[in-house]
């Protein structure tokens, strides 16, 4: 298929061994799932709560720095995809897909800047940070008259009664 328009493009479809393939000049990533990810997360509200709500977040030392919910949502994307190290978060830093996926502007920030990041937390950033951030994220979980599975058993929750349905 070829077509003429604002974006040209030509579209080769090919089968090898049954599997299917297309040849496109659009933009691909093998971190695209991440939009489902991504629309749970906005959601949730959380994205917002980063933005302006939540309490006591350090905030970016000079202005060419990065803004901290780019930063928290890049680690938490990271760590989605299986980073165990501040040097394994570089691996979506230039994939532009996920870039625009999340809405980052700058991109996503170095493994330096994640360092000097997480130093602005202590003991007490963190007594103050986290509870907050706790109770607003539970506070978006409704488990009214839904079926929960505990410990491989099924349990309904109705009227805040829980019933045990082996």
């Amino acid at each position: 298929m070829v077509s003429l328009g604002e974006k040209c493009f030509v579209k080769f479809t090919k089968k090898m061994s049954g599997l299917a393939y297309e040849f496109s000049n659009k933009e691909i990533s093998p971190w695209v799932g991440l939009r489902l990810i991504e629309e749970v997360y906005r959601k949730t509200g959380l994205a917002e709560y980063l933005a302006g709500e939540c309490p006591d977040l350090p905030e970016p030392g000079s202005n060419r720095g990065y803004p901290t919910k780019e930063l928290i949502e890049g680690f938490l994307v990271s760590v989605i995809l299986g980073a165990k190290r501040l040097a394994h978060l570089g691996t979506l830093r230039y994939d532009e897909v996920v870039h625009k996926i999340f809405g980052w502007e700058k991109g996503m920030a170095s493994q330096s800047t994640f360092s000097r990041f997480f130093r602005k937390f202590d003991q007490d950033l963190n007594d103050k940070l986290f509870p907050a951030l706790n109770q607003y994220w539970f506070d978006q979980i409704h488990l009214d008259n839904r079926l929960l599975f505990v410990q491989g058993e099924h349990h309904n929750v109705i009227n805040n009664k829980q019933i045990c349905l082996q």
